[in-house]
């Protein structure tokens, strides 16, 4: 696809998502980032979500803010670069990943998603967030190309790289904690790398940790000095919402806010990971491992089952759906209806809460994939 047809498509799908979810562009949330700014700028009023712990998200706004632009459409603002950025930085790290074909796929279904449909173009801080996972993925993934193209080193990531993008990761904690996910990715590209040594690795997790903690420790500090409360205060207090407790269990909420982020893209999931076992590249097992490793621990760390805070693990899912799409077996048609379902799916989910429409768009597009997609996939296979 040329790159102007991938961002005339971009441009129009931002267009009816923007069109369509105006009415869900101000979220329960926004109030509260609004209330946060006016005390940031003016030291009036009141952070009752604590929003001041991570002032980063907040820099933007109330610069904006400053300079006469009302506090809703600054936020809005930040949240529509975030999203110009998101479609940059990940069409950039699959592009490095698994090449210009699969990049210009995904990136569209990425677009499509619900959370980025909804949640991306609203006021709030989410797109901020998965706007700077996207840039410390892409940090590690141009370091590793840059060191296997070198001839003076053996090892994907040098010290200096892993203090900087330790110091760079706590940074990204004060503007959204989400970007942690990157941290994960970093830590299982070096345990699972057969070009360190295992002292080499210690050295790395050494030199890593320590800066992520220097930041942190420096940032916990000052934000609790300037305001009286820090991160740690804040995840306290989410715990202990009554707002975050789920006296039916949180299995179902979870999996089913889960199944939301991606809507009928799980079904490429599959397919991806039977490539992977089948045809094995070395990013496959640091993606799983991630994903697992952040799926298994949510619940514990969080409180909150929503799908536009667990859509911070998109990244390694997207990864092995792309996989599955390797060789163009899913062809611009396949791509155009994966969109127009997601798109179908948001609009359910969110405005009417039809889940009767939802199976039947998840049941028909399952057929879909299954006819067009699988005896493809297997005839390629036998090939290989």
């Amino acid at each position: 696809m040329k790159t102007a047809h991938l961002i005339f498509c971009l441009l129009l799908l931002a267009t009816l998502q923007i069109w369509i979810f105006a009415p869900l562009r101000i979220q329960p949330d926004t109030q509260t980032y609004k209330e946060a700014i006016h005390l940031l700028l003016a030291d009036e009023g009141s952070d009752r979500l604590m929003r001041l712990t991570k002032p980063l998200a907040l820099c933007l706004p109330a610069l904006a803010s400053s300079i006469q632009i009302p506090v809703i459409q600054a936020i809005i603002l930040q949240q529509w670069l975030a999203m110009a950025f998101i479609f940059w930085l990940s069409h950039a790290c699959f592009r490095i990943w698994l090449g210009r074909a699969a990049a210009d796929k995904i990136v569209l279904l990425y677009a499509a998603c619900s959370p980025m449909a909804v949640y991306g173009w609203a006021a709030i801080t989410d797109s901020l967030g998965w706007a700077l996972t996207w840039a410390l993925l892409y940090f590690i993934s141009h370091q590793q190309q840059k060191q296997q193209s070198s001839n003076f080193s053996n090892t994907p990531f040098s010290l200096t790289f892993c203090v900087t993008f330790g110091a760079a990761l706590a940074a990204a904690i004060f503007a959204k904690e989400s970007v942690l996910v990157a941290g994960l990715f970093f830590f299982w590209c070096i345990a699972l790398s057969p070009q360190f040594s295992f002292l080499q690795k210690i050295k790395a997790y050494a030199a890593s940790g320590a800066a992520f903690l220097l930041v942190l420790g420096a940032g916990l500090w000052a934000t609790r000095l300037a305001f009286g409360y820090n991160l740690l205060d804040w995840f306290a207090f989410n715990h202990d919402d009554e707002a975050a407790l789920y006296p039916q269990g949180w299995l179902l909420p979870y999996l089913v806010q889960t199944a939301r982020t991606l809507d009928v893209l799980w079904f490429f999931l599959p397919l991806g990971l039977l490539r992977a076992y089948r045809n094995p590249k070395p990013l496959d097992a640091p993606f799983l491992a991630a994903f697992l490793t952040a799926f298994a621990a949510y619940p514990f760390a969080w409180a909150y089952m929503s799908d536009r805070i667990i859509f911070m693990f998109a990244p390694f899912c997207l990864y092995f759906v792309a996989r599955g799409q390797e060789k163009n077996r899913f062809g611009f048609f396949g791509v155009a209806a994966a969109v127009a379902a997601c798109l179908a799916c948001a609009v359910l989910s969110y405005l009417s809460a039809a889940q009767g429409g939802l199976l039947i768009i998840y049941a028909a597009f399952g057929l879909f994939f299954v006819a067009a997609v699988w005896p493809k996939f297997g005839e390629e296979e036998k090939s290989i």
